[in-house]
């Protein structure tokens, strides 16, 4: 499970927590597996999406990460509003593994409905994670 806490640009409270499954598929560096995310706004908004995560070792403490996970959005109001309560995030990361089993990473994510609808703002966030271990 990853935990981590960022600040949205308008310096309201952003709450991402993600759970990663045992992987399906492994490779030499390379596991795929499935995941899920939520994410909760201080002002109310929130998505909750499930997919794919993909993780691959550089070395025995770097990793990248990259996942992309469909799903429900409800904003809280009307100027959050991405187009449709159907969203996709997509995540790249870059992390590192700490010896207590846990591990740190800077990540970028995008959500968007994939011009699936007229309107279609969508919305980037850095993010900088703490993931648990268990």
């Amino acid at each position: 499970m990853q935990t981590s806490l960022t600040m949205h640009p308008r310096t309201k409270r952003f709450s991402p927590f993600k759970y990663h499954h045992k992987p399906f598929h492994q490779a030499t560096r390379f596991s795929v597996g499935w995941g899920t995310a939520l994410s909760l706004h201080e002002n109310g908004d929130f998505h909750i999406g499930l997919g794919v995560v993909g993780l691959y070792a550089l070395n025995e403490r770097w990793f990248v990460e990259g996942s992309v996970m469909p799903g429900y959005f409800n904003p809280s109001i009307d100027l959050n509003d991405l187009g449709g309560d159907f969203q996709i995030r997509s995540l790249l990361g870059l992390g590192y593994a700490l010896d207590n089993g846990n591990s740190v990473s800077l990540a970028i994510t995008h959500k968007s409905n994939a011009s699936t609808n007229d309107d279609n703002p969508g919305v980037n966030a850095v993010l900088l994670r703490y993931h648990l271990g268990f």
